[in-house]
């Protein structure tokens, strides 16, 4: 059981329960079953959120069964309408993500960006560095690398996703774990963007951790020095992808 205290405590925990319930309606044997979530009434503006409790083990889990529930998870086709995005506001500890529900995936993935640097700007000002490399990445980076997932006869299919990614949920897995998944979800095409484009995706955890831990400069030079690559590499925009 998870407890907390006022409005701020109150919505992370129902997101949880929301995200929680969605996962488990589509792979039961993937996570804790969600219980409840609510108000208590033994102490005012206090919430909790409850579960089915795991002893957590040691080491990573078998690659076989944990790459074909992965994989199910993440061929859902879950999404009403066919659109990207969640029905409700989830937390990154006390960072509200917006999931608000787009047509396509670079309107998605931009508004996300947009939303958590906006977050961070807020907490720590303006960062000169990181500011300046902003408009090649929403020009020409995001536009090079994620629209050809959904062009020439491409689509994409809505699903759900584990976003909790912090240290208590990580771990170092071998190739093994890559090329099991990958036998039941092949990589997207074009597959030789594979790679930037987990970086690219990756730019939202490290932004994430910069407006959450806004006085830790690492962070924030963890994203420039990514966002310096994928310019520089792919500084040419849509136009080269296009030739």
């Amino acid at each position: 059981m998870k407890i907390s205290v006022g409005t701020h405590g109150r919505e992370p925990l129902k997101g949880e329960y929301e995200g929680t319930s969605a996962i488990f309606a589509i792979t039961p044997d993937f996570c804790p079953a969600p219980i409840a979530w609510g108000s208590l009434n033994i102490q005012e503006d206090s919430h909790f959120y409850l579960c089915k409790f795991y002893d957590f083990t040691d080491g990573v889990p078998e690659p076989v069964s944990f790459c074909e529930k992965l994989a199910r998870l993440h061929s859902s086709g879950s999404s009403p309408e066919g659109k990207i995005g969640f029905h409700y506001t989830t937390y990154n500890g006390d960072l509200p993500q917006d999931s608000t529900r787009h047509n396509s995936l670079e309107q998605f993935f931009t508004n996300k960006l947009r939303n958590v640097l906006q977050v961070r700007k807020d907490r720590a000002g303006p960062h000169d560095e990181l500011d300046s490399l902003l408009p090649d990445l929403f020009d020409k980076v995001i536009p090079r690398l994620l629209p050809p997932l959904e062009t020439s006869g491409r689509t994409i299919i809505p699903s759900l996703l584990h976003g909790d990614l912090w240290c208590g949920n990580a771990s170092i897995f071998t190739r093994l774990y890559f090329d099991e998944y990958h036998s039941h979800v092949p990589k997207a095409e074009p597959a030789e963007d594979y790679d930037d484009r987990n970086a690219l995706y990756a730019l939202r955890f490290d932004l994430h951790a910069a407006a959450l831990f806004s006085t830790q400069e690492e962070y924030v030079q963890m994203a420039i020095d990514e966002i310096q690559r994928l310019v520089e590499k792919l500084h040419d925009g849509i136009t080269k992808c296009t030739e």
